[in-house]
């Protein structure tokens, strides 16, 4: 899939751009919502404010515990501040248009029984910001909630964070949100349970040790990226919905769990050179529905904790980890390649030519070639994951590989080692001289590959044939006992 550009965003800016271009007053004037705090009042009525009804270079301020309501015509302002750090407000908009120039802030103090809040469930709200909460209040137990179920809500940029207690929280029931950027800090939230969010960029960060999170239980989200950072913990959730992303990149903390919905990715990467991050992806053996488009790459810290079967639309696999972790917590998981003809993938070989006895911790479940489109794949060697044999070599293990027809995989130069006896299965694909199935594009001439099971460690590892008899001669078994192969010269064979 190629990178999506989102239109979405450009007409953002287009909506936003009288706003940002726009001449400012040099001194902008103040009003204050003065209307009875137990009455629902009409942010149209002047008796409502103590000066006049705030136009397009106002400052509107409603914290006196009041709502106002937008429910028809045009309200405008030049920034709007629903509550304040002493008191809480206000605003419903169920008609209308809302328009701001600048900040939407919606921030008042926490557990006093009702928190500071914009609930929008029609109409349009345009600002060039939306603020929920803010961390450079600098007073603790702070409030904001924005809970929109319906209508379009298109800006700049929207902040949801907090200081040290207190709920910041997004939820979107049902309607739009158009956004440049969504960044969620320090305890902020975003629940996403209908609808359709647009964002450039969904920042998930913090700069205390509250947390901060994005939840996708329904509707759509289509972001460029979305990034976990400097955050303990940090999550993205998604049990249902689609999301479309471009990428998705946790550097060096943070947890992305995929347990329901559908998700397609062009880009994953998990873990940076950072040792004291906790980077993980982690998708759930059954409900998800992954698809990974061009790369999924772990850094040398990164982890996973991977189930059922992971859905590779042409992306390629790669793995800095080290040591006895390679795997990164892939053990369970199955890799579907299914790019097509024109989209073949490679796979980083990161295993040791002989697990000593413990290839399960080094394997993955399956990996199959083959799906709703063919699969091509070559095992590539590009790092040093601390296994290299005397060849300066790396190689794969799997539960189980799976090469259906038209489908290819390239051993370049390395070795694949599958578990239990399934000479006859491997033997039979290195046989199917007019598809290639499984070759080695780096065999001299006249070279053939062979399968070779290993009674003692349960496995067998599809090697050069001359290299398959040393390895017959030094396990001990029979040659005599060996079933005739099937031979077909490999030399020169390509995934295109």
């Amino acid at each position: 899939m190629k990178k999506r550009k989102l239109p979405e965003i450009t007409a953002i800016l287009a909506l936003l751009s009288p706003l940002l271009c726009a001449p400012r007053r040099v001194t902008a004037s103040e009003t204050y919502w003065i209307c009875d705090p137990d009455a629902l009042g009409d942010w149209s009525a002047p008796a409502n404010w103590d000066g006049d009804v705030p136009s397009s270079g106002d400052v509107a301020y409603i914290a006196n515990g009041g709502a106002a309501a937008i429910s028809q015509g045009t309200a405008a302002a030049l920034a709007v501040n629903a509550g304040s750090t002493s008191a809480v407000g206000h605003i419903v908009q169920s008609s209308g248009t809302c328009h701001v120039e600048g900040s939407l802030t919606i921030l008042g103090p926490a557990y006093t029984g009702s928190d500071a809040s914009f609930l929008l469930s029609a109409g349009q709200l345009t600002t060039g910001a939306t603020r929920v909460g803010n961390y450079w209040a600098h007073v603790d137990r702070l409030s904001g909630v924005f809970q929109q179920t319906g209508g379009d809500h298109v800006a700049g940029g929207i902040t949801v964070e907090g200081v040290y207690s207190g709920p910041v929280h997004y939820g979107l029931q049902g309607g739009t949100v158009s956004a440049g950027h969504i960044s969620l800090r320090n305890g902020g939230t975003f629940t996403q349970s209908g609808g359709t969010c647009t964002a450039s960029t969904v920042w998930i960060t913090a700069h205390t040790r509250r947390g901060a999170s994005y939840a996708l239980t329904d509707g759509e989200l289509q972001a460029e990226e979305v990034v976990l950072a400097n955050a303990d913990p940090a999550a993205y959730a998604q049990s249902g919905g689609t999301a479309t992303i471009d990428m998705i990149r946790a550097d060096s903390y943070g947890v992305f769990t995929f347990s329901g919905g559908t998700a397609r990715i062009n880009k994953v990467a998990i873990g940076g050179s950072y040792s004291g991050g906790n980077a993980k992806l982690v998708i759930h053996s059954s409900g998800p529905d992954v698809s990974i488009t061009e790369l999924l790459q772990f850094g040398k810290y990164g982890r996973a904790s991977v189930g059922g079967t992971l859905h590779m639309e042409g992306a390629s696999f790669d793995t800095a980890r080290y040591g006895d972790w390679v795997c990164c917590g892939l053990t369970n998981c199955t890799f579907l390649f299914e790019g097509g003809a024109e989209r073949p993938s490679t796979f980083e070989a990161a295993a040791p030519s002989d697990a000593h006895g413990q290839p399960r911790a080094y394997r993955v479940k399956g990996l199959v070639l083959g799906g709703k489109d063919v699969g091509l794949v070559k095992l590539v060697n590009a790092r040093d994951n601390g296994h290299r044999d005397s060849a300066g070599r790396e190689h794969v293990f799997a539960q189980s590989l799976t090469i259906h027809d038209g489908s290819r995989l390239d051993l370049g130069g390395l070795r694949i080692y599958v578990e239990g006896d399934v000479e006859d299965v491997l033997d039979g694909y290195v046989a199917a001289c007019n598809t290639h199935k499984l070759f080695d594009s780096t065999l001299p001439e006249g070279d053939h590959l062979d399968a070779v099971y290993d009674p003692d460690e349960n496995w067998t590892v599809v090697v050069p044939e001359p290299l398959s008899l040393s390895l017959v001669a030094i396990g001990g078994i029979g040659l005599a006992c060996r079933k005739p192969r099937r031979r077909c010269p490999l030399r020169g064979g390509s995934l295109s």
